[in-house]
C-alpha cells in the first residue's frame, strides 16, 4: 500500500519509471502482511500510522484466511491506486496551471484527468457528424424517464456524439437531480446545494433533448404511451428507459404522498433529497440546547447523516454547545450498517460513541405520536426534530403497468438492461434489478450501468446486437464521518483515515464536474462567409451570435419594423377603426354594433417541451386580446413541424395543439382551423378574432393620465433566461420559473384591473418593458417616472444580465434607450429592454385604487407590482428612473 501510494508522485515528477517494479509491490504487500499478521490477536484495530487505521475483525488462519488476507490486501492496493491518481492529478494540475490558480479554481484540477467511468473517445473535431444528426429527420423517439445517474451519462454521451435520426426526451419530476453520495457532505456544510445537484435542464440542452418537467404515472406498453401527471396527452416512445430511483417510505407506506404524511407528524424524510435540502435550513435555524434530533434508519446512510449533522452543529454552535445537542440514531437491526461487513460495523459503532450519538438498535419504529417515536417493542423515544432515513421502495406504478418486477417491486432486467419480456423498455439504477445479479441499491451501480445504457440506446436504434453489463459482486464504499475523515468499506475490510475523505471528495467533485461545469462546449456549426467583410460591421456583428433566440426574442426589431411599414402603401376600408398604422395590440373592425378585434402572432419554439410550448404560444397570442379588453372568440393556428416520420409528426402535432387548446379553453376561445408546414424546428402562431360591444371602450395605449400609477403583472426576465438556457448558462430552477410564468394567462389579471378603473393597457412582449411603455407614453402624450428597484424580476434574471447574457433582440431594443433617463447604472436597467415571451401587462390605474388592485391581483396568484407614476412634462415623452 505504501509503495503504490508513495510511488505515484515520483512517477508524475519524472523521478521514477511509469511502471511500478514488482519488487516495490512485493515489498509493500509483504510489509503490510507482516504488520497485520503480528497484530492479528488484537481483533479490532491495526494502527499502521498516525493517520491510518485498518480494521481486521478476526484471526486469519488456514487456506480461507490466506484468501481473505490477499482479498483485503488487493482492496488496499486498489484504494492506494485511487489515491495515487488523486495525488497525481493535483501534481499535474499544479504543474500545468500553477498552484495558486488551482487553489482559486478547482475546476482546473478536474480538467487535467478523467475518471474511468466518464472517459470518451469522441473526436470533437467531427462537427459534421453533429450537423448530420441535427439535420436528419426524426426516426426514433427515445424517452428517458427520470434523471438518475445512468440517464445523465446517456445525455452526456449522446450530446457529444448524437445519433442521427434519434430524438431524446427526458421526463423528470425534478429540474435538479441530487447526487446522493454528496448529501452527507451537504448536511455537514462541506458542499452547497448546487454543488451536489445536477442541472437536468442543462443536461437536456447539451444533448439537444426535449425536457418535460412532469412525473410519470403509467406506461401503456401495448401502444407505447407514457402518461404524466400534468394533464398533457400521453407521450409516445419507440424505446424508453426508466431511471427514477427509489420512492420514499414512511411507516410502511411508500410514494411521495408519504412525505406529506410524515410532515404532518413532525417528521422530515431525507428522500426526496431536494425537499430535505430546503427543510434542513429550517431545522438548523431552530436548534438550541433543548433540541433532540432523532434519525430513523440504522444503515450507512442514517449513520452518515447522524455524524454529518453532528459536525454541522459544531460548526454552527461551536464545539461545546454543538456537542451537547442530543442526536439519536434508531435502527431496526441489531447492528449498525447491517449491509456492510463486521469490520465497518465495529468502526462505525466506535465513531458513533465518540460523537456522543445515542444509539438505539433493534428498534423498529411503528408509529409517531406527539413528537414521540413508538417502537415495535413498546419503547417511546421523544424528539423535537425527526429525520426519516430508511431504505426506499419501488414506485408503485411500475408493477401496475405490467412491467416485470422482483419481490420488492423493482423492475427485472437482463444484462443488456432491457426489461424482461419487453425489449423496448430499459431500466437502470436503483429502480432495476438485473436477473441473476441482485445487488444493494447504490449509486455506484447506476453510474457504471450508464456506460452500457448509453451504448445500448445507440445500438438498439441501429438494430445492432446490444452490450452486456455484469455488476461487480463487491464495490468500494467510502463513508464520510462528517469531520473530514472517512471509512473505506469493501468486503471484510474497513480502512479509516483522514486522506480517505480527501479521496472521496475528489472522486465526487470530479464526477459532478463532468456533468456540470465540465460539459464540453460543442463545436459551432456556423460558417462565416467570405462576403461578410464586404457587407460591413453589422454583418460581422450579426455572425458573432450563432444562437438566435426563439419566442418573442425571435421578433424583428422595432426600428426595422417601423421603417419597413412606413415605406408600404397600406390598403384600408371605412369599417377599420384601428388598423396597421396604429401601435395598438389588436386591429379593430366595426361590424354593425359590434367591434371585431383581430391579432396575429407567430414564433419559433423557445422551449423543447411541445405541450408547454403550445400553451405559451396560445397565451402569448391571446394576450393582445386581453390587453385591449376584447373577448377572444376564434383562433386559426399555424403550426410548423420538424422533418420526421409521419407518425412522429402526428404525435408532435397532438402535443403542441393540446397545449394550445388548453390555453384557448381557459380564455373561452374556439379553435376553428389552421395550417401546417414542415420546417427545421417547431414553430407556432395564431390568428385570434374577438369582439366587444360598440358601446364599450377598448383599453388603448393612449389612455394614460397624469397622476395614475403604473402596474405590471408578471416578473420580468424571460428573454435573458431563455438566452442563457440555450447556452447552458441558466440554472434549471430559473428556467422552470420562467416557464411557469409564460404559461399563465393574462386574462384574469386584466379582468381584475378593469374592476379598479384601468384606462390604458398593453402586454409586454418582444420590445420589453421600456419599448412597450414608451409606445403608451407617446400615444398618451405623457411621461413616466419608474422606481427601477421595484421592477419585479424572475429569479436569476439580474444575475444573468450581470454576466452579460442577453437575448439576441436586446441590441435592437436598446435603440430606444435615448428616451430613458436617470439610474442607468442600476443592476435592473438592462431588464427594461429584455424581450418578453408571454409577458405580463403594463396598466395605468387611478392612484386611489392602485393598492386595492395590487392586493386583489396578488390574492389571485398574479405577481403584480406598482412600479411608478404617470406625469405630464413640457418636453417629449420619456421615462425617468429613480431609486424609489
Amino acid at each position: 500500500v505504501w509503495s503504490a501510494s508513495m510511488a505515484a508522485p515520483m512517477r508524475r515528477s519524472g523521478t521514477m519509471p511509469m511502471s511500478l517494479p514488482p519488487l516495490w509491490i512485493m515489498a509493500g504487500a509483504g510489509v503490510g502482511a507482516v504488520v497485520i499478521w503480528k497484530r492479528r490477536e488484537l481483533g479490532v484495530y491495526a494502527s499502521l500510522s498516525k493517520d491510518l487505521v485498518v480494521h481486521m475483525p478476526t484471526c486469519l488462519s488456514g487456506v480461507r484466511g490466506i484468501g481473505e488476507l490477499f482479498s483485503r490486501l488487493k482492496t488496499m492496493v486498489f484504494i492506494a491506486w485511487l489515491e495515487s491518481n488523486h495525488r497525481g492529478n493535483i501534481i499535474e494540475a499544479e504543474a500545468t496551471y500553477g498552484a495558486q490558480a488551482v487553489a482559486e479554481d478547482e475546476g482546473l484540477l478536474f480538467q487535467t484527468g478523467t475518471l474511468a467511468h466518464v472517459r470518451t473517445a469522441v473526436d470533437f473535431s467531427k462537427a459534421h457528424a453533429r450537423r448530420a444528426a441535427a439535420n436528419a429527420p426524426v426516426l426514433h423517439d427515445v424517452v428517458l424517464i427520470g434523471g438518475g445517474h445512468s440517464h445523465v451519462h446517456v445525455l452526456r454521451m449522446l450530446g457529444m456524439e448524437p445519433e442521427a435520426g434519434v430524438r431524446l426526451t427526458l421526463i423528470s419530476r425534478d429540474v435538479m437531480t441530487p447526487y446522493s453520495g454528496m448529501l452527507p457532505g451537504h448536511i455537514a456544510g462541506w458542499y452547497t446545494r448546487d454543488e451536489c445537484h445536477i442541472d437536468l435542464v442543462k443536461m437536456a440542452r447539451h444533448a439537444n433533448a426535449r425536457f418535460v418537467h412532469a412525473s410519470v404515472t403509467s406506461i401503456d406498453r401495448e401502444n407505447r404511451l407514457i402518461y404524466c401527471d400534468d394533464g398533457r396527452p400521453p407521450i409516445r416512445y419507440d424505446f424508453a428507459s426508466i431511471n427514477i430511483g427509489c420512492s420514499p417510505t414512511f411507516l410502511g407506506r411508500s410514494g411521495y404522498e408519504s412525505v406529506a404524511e410524515a410532515r404532518e407528524v413532525g417528521v422530515t424524510a431525507v428522500k426526496p433529497i431536494d425537499n430535505f435540502s430546503a427543510r434542513l435550513d429550517d431545522i438548523l435555524a431552530r436548534v438550541d440546547d433543548d433540541t433532540e434530533i432523532a434519525i430513523v434508519g440504522g444503515g450507512a446512510a442514517g449513520a452518515e447523516v447522524a455524524m454529518a449533522l453532528r459536525a454541522r452543529l459544531i460548526k454552527i454552535l461551536g464545539s461545546s454547545q454543538g456537542s451537547k445537542v442530543a442526536i439519536k440514531l434508531i435502527g431496526r437491526g441489531e447492528k449498525l450498517c447491517p449491509n456492510h461487513g463486521p469490520a465497518v460495523q465495529k468502526v462505525m459503532m466506535q465513531v458513533v460513541r465518540e460523537r456522543g450519538i445515542e444509539l438505539h438498535t433493534g428498534q423498529e419504529v411503528v408509529g409517531v405520536e406527539n413528537s414521540t417515536l413508538v417502537t415495535k417493542k413498546g419503547d417511546r423515544i421523544p424528539f423535537t426534530e425527526a429525520l426519516w432515513c430508511t431504505q426506499g421502495a419501488a414506485q408503485q406504478w411500475l408493477s401496475e403497468c405490467g412491467l416485470p418486477v422482483d419481490e420488492d417491486g423493482f423492475i427485472k432486467t437482463s444484462t443488456t438492461l432491457q426489461t424482461l419480456g419487453d425489449p423496448t423498455i430499459f431500466a437502470a439504477g436503483d429502480t432495476a434489478t438485473i436477473e441473476g445479479y441482485k445487488r444493494p441499491k447504490s449509486g455506484v451501480f447506476a453510474v457504471f450501468a450508464g456506460l452500457t445504457l448509453a451504448r445500448n440506446v445507440r445500438l438498439v436504434a441501429r438494430g445492432e446486437p446490444l452490450e452486456h453489463y455484469y455488476p461487480q459482486s463487491e464495490f468500494l464504499g467510502i463513508i464520510g464521518l462528517g469531520d473530514g475523515t472517512a471509512v473505506a468499506s469493501r468486503g471484510q475490510l474497513a480502512w479509516r483515515t483522514r486522506w480517505m475523505w480527501d479521496l472521496k471528495d475528489w472522486i465526487d467533485r470530479k464526477w459532478m464536474w463532468n456533468y456540470s461545469l465540465g460539459l464540453p462546449d460543442m463545436p459551432s456549426d456556423s460558417i462565416v462567409p467570405a462576403s461578410a467583410k464586404v457587407a460591413g460591421e453589422d454583418a460581422l456583428e450579426l455572425l458573432k451570435d450563432d444562437m438566435r433566440c426563439g419566442g418573442c426574442g425571435s421578433k424583428v426589431g422595432a426600428t426595422t419594423l417601423s421603417n419597413a411599414m412606413k415605406r408600404i402603401s397600406i390598403p384600408t376600408r371605412p369599417e377599420i377603426v384601428v388598423g396597421a398604422e396604429s401601435v395598438e395590440d389588436c386591429a379593430v373592425v366595426k361590424v354593425d354594433r359590434v367591434l371585431s378585434c383581430q391579432t396575429v402572432d407567430f414564433f419559433r419554439a423557445m422551449i423543447s417541451d411541445p405541450y408547454n410550448f403550445g400553451r405559451i404560444a396560445a397565451n402569448h397570442s391571446l394576450s393582445d386580446m386581453h390587453a385591449m379588453g376584447c373577448q377572444p372568440v376564434s383562433a386559426l393556428a399555424l403550426v410548423q413541424l420538424p422533418h420526421a416520420l409521419p407518425r412522429i409528426q402526428e404525435e408532435d402535432m397532438v402535443q403542441m395543439m393540446s397545449g394550445a387548446c388548453q390555453a384557448l379553453k381557459e380564455s373561452d376561445c374556439a379553435l376553428v382551423g389552421g395550417h401546417t408546414v414542415e420546417g427545421i424546428e417547431p414553430a407556432m402562431g395564431f390568428t385570434i378574432t374577438g369582439h366587444m360591444d360598440a358601446n364599450e371602450s377598448a383599453l388603448l395605449k393612449s389612455g394614460m393620465k397624469s397622476g395614475q400609477r403604473i402596474l405590471i403583472t408578471k416578473l420580468v426576465g424571460t428573454g435573458t433566461i431563455l438566452a442563457a438556457e440555450m447556452r447552458k448558462k441558466a440554472h434549471g430552477v430559473w428556467f422552470a420559473g420562467a416557464v411557469k410564468s409564460m404559461v399563465q394567462s393574462n386574462g384574469p389579471a386584466v379582468t381584475i384591473l378593469r374592476k379598479h378603473g384601468v384606462t390604458a393597457c398593453t402586454d409586454i412582449t418582444g420590445f420589453g418593458v421600456a419599448g412597450h411603455l414608451l409606445e403608451m407614453l407617446k400615444a398618451s402624450e405623457v411621461s413616466a417616472r419608474l422606481s427601477i428597484g421595484s421592477l419585479p424580476c424572475l429569479p436569476g434574471a439580474v444575475e444573468l444580465v450581470k454576466r452579460g447574457i442577453f437575448s439576441s433582440l436586446q441590441p435592437s431594443n436598446l435603440r430606444s434607450r435615448h428616451l430613458v433617463f436617470g439610474k442607468m447604472d442600476h443592476e435592473k436597467y438592462p431588464l427594461l429592454f429584455d424581450p418578453q415571451t408571454s409577458g405580463g401587462v403594463i396598466a395605468s390605474v387611478p392612484a386611489s385604487s392602485a393598492a386595492a388592485a395590487i392586493k386583489e391581483l396578488r390574492a389571485s396568484g398574479v405577481d403584480a407590482q406598482d412600479i411608478g407614476e404617470v406625469f405630464v412634462d413640457s418636453e417629449a415623452y420619456r421615462i425617468d428612473l429613480v431609486d424609489n
